[in-house]
């Protein structure tokens, strides 16, 4: 399938990863260094976005049919979890 994706896809796709990355620090820390509940913090941004992609490479969770869609539309949840 590699040949459907040029390789500023793979570059979008590391930027979803570094921002969902940067959401992964965000919450290890609170659990180390919060009296925050942070299981109230993660209920809500899945009850309002979708899940991070995990660790699956481009190739395995992309959606072929719609891939500048795909990435767009992650690109703006990653976005979006770094401001809620």
């Amino acid at each position: 399938m590699s040949k459907f994706l040029a390789p500023v896809h793979s570059w979008l796709f590391n930027k979803i990863k570094l921002y969902e990355n940067l959401e992964k620090d965000i919450i290890n820390n609170f659990k180390v260094d919060s009296n925050m509940n942070i299981n109230n913090i993660l209920d809500l941004l899945d009850s309002n976005f979708e899940k991070p992609l995990g660790d699956a490479p481009l190739e395995e969770i992309i959606d072929v049919s719609n891939i500048h869609g795909w990435l767009q539309n992650r690109i703006k949840i990653a976005k979006l979890d770094m401001l809620f």
